[in-house]
């Protein structure tokens, strides 16, 4: 399961306390987003949307072609795509 607590998604120039309240919900609903998906869905997209890997090396890495790379993220991304419709039109959990 990928982790966000190494991820600086806090801009620490920008002192607002709601900006630090959104970013925290932001976080988890994320964290929470990733552990629903496979771990192959969680692998392809921790290693291209969060560490911005390449699909080759994506695939190097994983030791999968770069066509399976491309179906994994797109089926993960759907599948993020899905929880935050829900989440927005049911609230966040």
């Amino acid at each position: 399961t990928a982790s966000l607590d190494n991820t600086d998604l806090v801009d620490h120039h920008f002192p607002v306390p709601a900006r630090f309240v959104e970013v925290r919900e932001t976080r988890s609903f994320v964290q929470q987003a990733l552990n629903k998906l496979s771990r192959e869905h969680c692998e392809i997209v921790t290693l291209i949307d969060m560490q911005g890997v390449s699909y080759e090396e994506a695939a190097d890495a994983i030791g999968i072609k770069i066509e399976t790379v491309k179906t994994r993220l797109h089926r993960a991304r759907h599948a993020l795509l899905f929880q935050w419709r829900d989440a927005f039109f049911t609230g966040f959990h």
